[in-house]
C-alpha cells in the first residue's frame, strides 16, 4: 500500500507544532522530520514522508504527491487544525482530473488561480484550480507575461 505521511502546509510562520520543533526551526535552522510521523513511515514499505512547514512547501509543491497514493496519514494539531481540515478536503475533493481540459491520464498540479506573487492566498482552497502540466504551464506563462507587461507600462 503506497502511503503518504503528511505534516501539511500551514500558515506563514507556523513551524508545525511540537514544542521541540520551535527551537529546531527558528534557532538552529535544522529541519527535523516529526518523529510522530517518521517512526511509522519507516515501518511502512513504499511510504513517503513530507514535512511541509519545515521546508516552506505550499499546496502547489506537494499536490502531485496524492495522485497515486492509496492512503494519506495527515498529522493535525490544535493551532493548525482548520488548515489541516482544508488540506484533507482538498485531497478528498480534488480527484485526478484537469479542471481546464479534463485530462485524467497525467500528473495533476494544484495551481493558484491568483498567483501568490500577485496577491493570491497561498492555502485558500478557493484559490486552487487543478490542472495538468500543459494547462498549468500555459496559465503560469500567461500570468508571467501579464506581470511583465504591467511592469513595463
Amino acid at each position: 500500500m503506497r502511503t503518504l505521511f503528511l505534516q501539511a502546509p500551514s500558515f506563514d510562520g507556523y513551524d508545525g507544532g511540537a514544542g521541540s520543533r520551535y527551537q529546531a526551526k527558528r534557532e538552529i535552522k535544522s529541519f527535523w522530520y516529526p518523529t510522530w510521523l517518521a517512526q511509522p513511515a519507516a515501518l511502512v514499505p513504499d511510504s513517503k514522508l513530507i514535512d511541509a512547514p519545515a521546508h516552506d512547501q505550499s499546496w502547489d509543491d506537494i499536490a502531485h504527491e496524492f495522485d497515486d497514493r492509496d492512503l494519506v496519514i495527515l498529522d493535525t494539531s490544535t493551532p493548525s487544525f482548520n488548515q489541516d481540515i482544508r488540506t484533507a478536503r482538498l485531497i478528498k475533493e480534488r480527484g485526478r482530473r484537469c479542471q481546464k481540459c479534463g485530462r485524467t491520464d497525467c500528473r495533476i498540479f494544484g495551481d493558484h488561480i491568483i498567483e501568490i506573487q500577485d496577491g493570491g492566498a497561498r492555502l485558500d482552497p478557493s484559490n486552487i484550480s487543478l490542472k495538468c502540466g500543459r494547462c498549468h504551464t500555459t496559465k503560469t506563462l500567461q500570468a508571467r507575461k501579464e506581470r511583465l507587461q504591467k511592469g513595463h507600462e
